[in-house]
């Protein structure tokens, strides 16, 4: 990687910040997915100095708690260096009557005080806690492209193709920035499987121990990160040397100390949950979640059986919400989505390419131990939303920003699979041309979200 290539990279994260403060300061507050129930989770822990439980009755107090302490040691950092960053108060509480009448598609009522030039430091606050989101993002961005870096070490564009997907995927950029777990969480999953493409790649133990420990912090960030322990158990034996070395390694009282040093979080949280809730996995504070929507009248997959809903629900809410994902309930429509459904098509044309036109060529370039590892880790993720119940239906698009290492990778080789049939036809065209056009592309369509769907829709109406 030379000069031009690191220039590029940090091109993308600033573009990537950038784009993030520009949706923090134009969507009014709690303008995202359970945004407020996240702030309600943080305010708890960084005024009362506890973690919430049954009682509290919060929307999201079953999630695990290592984001809220983190986000509440934020907003004391905030505190101490500017005098405003622990101020709980100020937020929207009443229902926006106007509500999808027209074009206001604003969840909830908000003051003046919410447009820039008013900021108090009610507001200043809030707004804080967005950007912690989106510096925790910026740092998971820099590990997938050297998780990317793994598993593709003998194609740079596709890596550069790969990351700017990540990057500025603007469904990713909008809720990256917002009130809520996912950053940390995506952050330490993506960090766990990079140091277990490492250790595929050196056949070196030491590096699964750093997979446990960062896998230990993702389970007592969100507890769907639990896949990572199956595949942590799989990975010594996708490879002969590996499975050579772990074999050869002495179970020692230190060792053994170490091994339970890093379930202690993640046995901490199972506790919590049922001393709480009464389940392990606190089934019983998602059903009850659930059976509110339903009495809303707004359960988001009423009726039908699991099949129909990822054979039929989940893929069109795919179809509508990966690509663009705004506001306080996913919404998706305006030019952009149009455009980047054209982007989608593109991407399964390419792939289609690579596999038949191409013979594959292009996927010779992919590492394939380091693949295969994403993979399960895909396949294990998904079947962490099969819980008896009602809990599969809770699977959205934004839960599988965590697995966008593999994602970006398929996108990649799509898009490059495409421009290898173009420079066929005009060989003269360099390769710079379709590694900036599609971060031309995409930023464009961060900007017309941006603006023709959070100012238009949601900011316009402060």
């Amino acid at each position: 990687m030379d000069a031009s290539d690191r220039r590029f990279f940090v091109i993308l994260w600033v573009t990537y910040f950038l784009m993030a403060l520009l949706f923090n300061a134009f969507t009014p507050i709690g303008e995202a997915p359970d945004e407020l129930a996240h702030y309600q989770y943080v305010r708890i822990v960084y005024e009362e100095k506890r973690l919430p439980g049954f009682r509290d009755g919060l929307w999201e107090g079953h999630q695990a708690p290592m984001y809220y302490v983190a986000a509440a040691s934020w907003a004391y950092l905030l505190n101490a260096l500017f005098g405003c960053g622990g101020r709980f108060d100020g937020v929207p509480t009443r229902l926006n009557p106007d509500f999808r009448k027209g074009n206001d598609l604003n969840f909830l009522t908000h003051n003046a005080s919410e447009r820039l030039s008013h900021w108090t430091c009610a507001e200043f606050s809030f707004h804080g806690l967005r950007i912690f989101s989106a510096l925790l993002t910026l740092l998971s961005i820099v590990v997938t492209v050297l998780l990317l870096l793994e598993v593709l070490p003998s194609s740079l564009i596709t890596v550069k193709l790969a990351a700017t997907f990540v990057a500025l995927l603007p469904s990713h950029v909008f809720i990256s920035t917002m009130l809520n777990n996912d950053p940390l969480a995506n952050l330490l999953i993506v960090a766990s499987l990079y140091y277990m493409a490492r250790a595929l790649r050196a056949a070196d133990p030491g590096r699964l121990v750093q997979a446990l420990g960062t896998a230990a912090i993702a389970v007592a960030t969100k507890l769907s990160a639990i896949f990572l322990f199956p595949l942590l158990a799989i990975v010594p034996v996708m490879q002969r040397e590996m499975l050579r070395k772990v074999r050869g390694v002495r179970f020692t009282p230190t060792l053994a100390l170490a091994l339970a040093a890093g379930m202690v979080l993640p046995a901490a949280v199972l506790l919590r949950n049922y001393l709480e809730w009464g389940d392990l996995f606190a089934i019983t504070a998602l059903e009850r979640n659930m059976s509110l929507l339903k009495d809303a009248g707004m359960n988001p997959a009423n009726g039908g059986s699991i099949m129909d809903y990822y054979l039929r629900e989940f893929p069109a809410a795919m179809g509508r919400q990966f690509f663009v994902s705004y506001g306080g309930i996913n919404f998706s429509d305006g030019p952009a989505l149009i455009r980047l459904r054209a982007y989608g098509l593109a991407i399964g044309i390419g792939l289609v390419v690579s596999f038949t036109w191409q013979r594959g060529l292009l996927w010779r370039s992919v590492a394939r131990a380091p693949l295969l590892l994403l993979m399960l880790g895909f396949g294990l993720f998904f079947l962490t939303y099969l819980y008896p119940g009602y809990r599969y239906r809770w699977l959205q698009a934004r839960y599988l920003f965590n697995q966008l290492p593999l994602l970006s990778i398929v996108a990649g080789i799509g898009l490059l699979a495409l421009w290898q049939e173009a420079k066929r036809v005009i060989p003269r065209l360099q390769d710079r041309v379709i590694v900036y056009g599609h971060y031309g592309f995409l930023l464009v369509m961060n900007v017309l979200v941006l603006v023709t769907g959070v100012i238009d829709h949601l900011y316009k109406y402060i």
